[in-house]
């Protein structure tokens, strides 16, 4: 009779209904995706910035790359510039020293990586580390 009607798994003895806490609450809806990466979140950004061949001045640079936080819709907290510090290892002979610029943001949880994606091609700017920051 249950192999006519289809429920042969449940004489089997399978049971395919989702268990509570077993391994489903990984799987988010849309709608708590959606919410969860719209949620601000605290980030820290260091940009090792590289003026050898470049007119702009420290500042500009700065201006521009708060700008860009801006067009990711994230919120600039504060800027912290570091000044000329050396290097620990030359990755390239001569350039053995640059200006460090520190910027904490607000941000969704996409912001960092759309932030790095902007600036890829930037000559000016020579490393991007971003943290979260509690």
């Amino acid at each position: 009779d249950s192999v006519a009607d289809g429920t042969v798994d449940t004489v089997i003895g399978i049971d395919h209904s989702p268990r509570p806490n077993k391994g489903h609450e990984f799987y988010k809806s849309k709608k708590q995706l959606k919410m969860s990466n719209t949620e601000q979140r605290n980030y820290q950004a260091t940009f090792v910035l590289d003026t050898r061949d470049n007119a702009e001045s420290v500042d500009e640079i700065v201006s521009r790359l708060t700008e860009t936080i801006r067009d990711i819709k994230g919120e600039v907290v504060k800027v912290h510039n570091h000044g000329i510090r050396d290097f620990a290892r030359t990755p390239v002979r001569g350039f053995i020293s640059a200006p460090y610029v520190q910027i904490d943001f607000t941000s969704e949880s996409t912001g960092p990586a759309t932030l790095k994606e902007k600036l890829r091609l930037d000559k000016t700017i020579d490393r991007i580390v971003v943290f979260g920051a509690n």
